[in-house]
């Protein structure tokens, strides 16, 4: 037979980088002479930079390391969270807003363009809410509540992949079954990410014109990657372990301190939390559809595109109008607290060129609103009075006071005087013909405003035939 001999030399005799091997090959058979035939090989040795000395099975560097979620991991992962989730509620907020019965102004929605169904004031927003928490949480347990190694598994893998790396067809071609990089194949980071994001598109479509039509789009595209992701994805069966990882129960795998479950766990519920909630939504969505028009066809309503156009056309006509209205209403107080101002100068100019100083007037009390119809002016055809050019002026009376001054002239020549009553009340006058006719014009004046002049008995609208006998 023969014999290997190790020789540990001295270290006198031999330096610490070599070792010296010696070969003996002899037969000691019967009636055999001995011979012993003996070779010596001297063999270097050279220490690598950062080789591992440790002999324990999965405690050296190479596929998996062995690592933990740190602090780094948490505060990304929290940060992710915390605007997912800010996000999330925020379009909720913007969906309550959009779909109420009542609009900014507080008037109620009557028409069928404003107003949303059960199904996007409920349910669609029901079934996105509940899919968003869904896929966190049970992306959550899939990953042991660890961010560091639901990146591992679902992200980006630290496992060697290819030829000649597994024995086994569980495996899919890994080592141990870990992916090596992001695959498509063993990998669902992608799967979550849609999970996430398409809730929070429903939301935000939620309420908007053609949601419907929106919702079911996303919808469908939604549907149809959970039915491509998951006929492509390899890892439903349990992964086999090989060396460096070592088996750790019925669904874990082990690398030196860290427990890391296998490719498929927790696979068949994700498929059903990505795949269902679009269904639900697509079916809520054509069920109302089809039960509001036949609601429509049965009382009779017209629920065609035109008439819903016709609908948004007036209801835009009305809020421009309301707006307009507004926009008025602030003008005209500006211009009332200009006139205030004015007068309130001019007061405490008179009373200082009169030596007795300013004395600040008690604040005036709110005056009861003007009859609906003004009395007719006293008999024997006296002219009303003139208007008190000390109170503020009245809306309606806006460029008055240049026709005013200049109405003396009118008088002198023989001009027939006008009194009309504003639009808020307020009687007004004397103003000619010509300026009458421009108020008329200008807007201050329409064919509904009282008038009178000293050749008629009682005040008459504008429009009144009697008017055109004068």
């Amino acid at each position: 037979f023969r014999e290997i001999e190790f020789k540990a030399e001295s270290q006198e005799r031999v330096p610490k980088n070599e070792v010296h091997v010696t070969v003996k090959d002899f037969d000691s058979g019967p009636n055999l002479p001995q011979k012993v035939f003996e070779a010596t090989a001297v063999l270097p040795l050279h220490r690598a930079s950062g080789a591992c000395t440790n002999l324990i099975v999965g405690a050296c560097s190479g596929p998996g390391s062995g690592h933990k979620a740190g602090i780094a991991s948490w505060v990304g992962v929290s940060i992710a969270l915390g605007l997912a989730v800010s996000v999330c509620i925020s379009g909720i907020k913007r969906q309550r807003k959009r779909t109420k019965k009542v609009d900014k102004f507080g008037n109620v929605k009557v028409s069928s363009s404003q107003l949303r169904g059960k199904d996007m004031r409920i349910f669609v927003p029901l079934w996105a809410i509940l899919a968003f928490a869904q896929m966190l949480l049970v992306f959550a347990m899939r990953s042991n509540f660890s961010p560091y190694t639901l990146y591992r598994m679902d992200v980006w893998g630290d496992g060697q992949c290819g030829e000649g790396q597994t024995n086994y067809e569980a495996n899919q071609g890994c080592n141990a079954g870990v992916p090596e990089g992001f695959m498509a194949s063993h990998c669902m980071g992608d799967a979550f990410l849609i999970g996430l994001i398409a809730p929070l598109l429903i939301i935000e479509f939620d309420g908007r014109a053609r949601c419907r039509v929106v919702c079911i789009l996303v919808s469908f595209v939604w549907l149809c990657f959970s039915m491509i992701k998951f006929g492509t994805f390899r890892m439903w069966e349990a992964q086999i372990a090989e060396p460096p990882w070592q088996l750790d129960g019925e669904f874990s795998i082990r690398l030196g301190d860290e427990v890391r479950p296998m490719q498929n766990a927790w696979a068949p519920l994700i498929a059903l939390v990505l795949g269902m909630p679009p269904l639900l939504i697509i079916g809520t969505v054509l069920i109302s559809s089809a039960a509001s028009r036949l609601h429509a066809l049965r009382h009779g309503e017209d629920d065609s595109c035109e008439a819903r156009m016709s609908e948004r056309y007036e209801a835009s006509d009305e809020d421009s109008s309301e707006r307009r209205r507004r926009g008025n209403s602030r003008a005209r107080g500006y211009e009332l607290n200009a006139k205030k101002h004015h007068a309130s100068s001019s007061e405490r100019s008179d009373r200082s060129h009169k030596g007795g100083g300013y004395k600040p007037r008690p604040p005036s009390h709110h005056k009861p609103p003007p009859p609906s119809r003004p009395k007719p002016p006293p008999p024997a055809h006296p002219k009303p009075p003139p208007p008190d050019y000390s109170s503020p002026l009245v809306p309606g009376m806006v460029a008055l006071d240049a026709v005013q001054v200049d109405i003396s002239g009118a008088r002198n020549s023989g001009a027939r005087e006008w009194y009309y009553v504003s639009l808020y009340g307020e009687q007004c006058g004397p103003v000619t013909d010509a300026q009458l006719r421009e108020l008329h014009q200008s807007g201050f004046c329409n064919g509904s405003t009282m008038v009178w002049t000293e050749a008629l008995d009682d005040w008459v609208e504008l429009h009144n035939q009697r008017l055109m006998a004068l």
